[in-house]
């Protein structure tokens, strides 16, 4: 069996640029310059555009949508705009995102607001949602 190296100088564990990977299905990676700091990742204000316009495509094309631990605070806002046009997602995985009872009556919101939404499952295992939170879920979903 192959040892491992524990040399402190590999450039491959040091190298900034591999620390700050985004999720894959969001294909964006974090550059340390000029950058904005969120949750102990950098990211610049060009992936920051980049990040938020690919969630808004994600929600807007296609039918089933992962985004399971794969979100910040700031994207429910992008999130919930484009449940609000949203005619193809169907399902679409939560889980795991921090999302509390303000984030969920965002969401709630844009699913009560878009008359043609196709969204059939809509999943939040793993979130903080409260008693609230679930009466905003239940009120957009009568």
């Amino acid at each position: 069996q192959k040892a491992q190296s524990s040399n402190p100088n590999n450039s491959q564990a040091t190298d900034p640029r591999r620390a700050f990977v985004a999720p894959s299905v969001l294909g964006i990676s974090y550059a340390p310059q000029h950058s904005r700091q969120y949750s102990n990742t950098m990211e610049s204000d060009s992936d920051y555009s980049q990040r938020r316009k690919r969630i808004e495509e994600l929600i807007l094309t296609k039918e089933r949508i992962d985004l399971r631990r794969k979100l910040r605070d700031d994207d429910i806002s992008v999130v919930a705009s484009a449940l609000a046009r949203s005619r193809t997602v169907k399902v679409l995985n939560l889980s795991c995102n921090n999302i509390g009872d303000a984030e969920i009556k965002m969401i709630a919101d844009a699913v009560r607001s878009n008359p043609n939404s196709a969204l059939q499952e809509l999943i939040l295992t793993g979130n903080n949602i409260g008693p609230d939170g679930a009466k905003y879920l239940a009120e957009a979903l009568r």
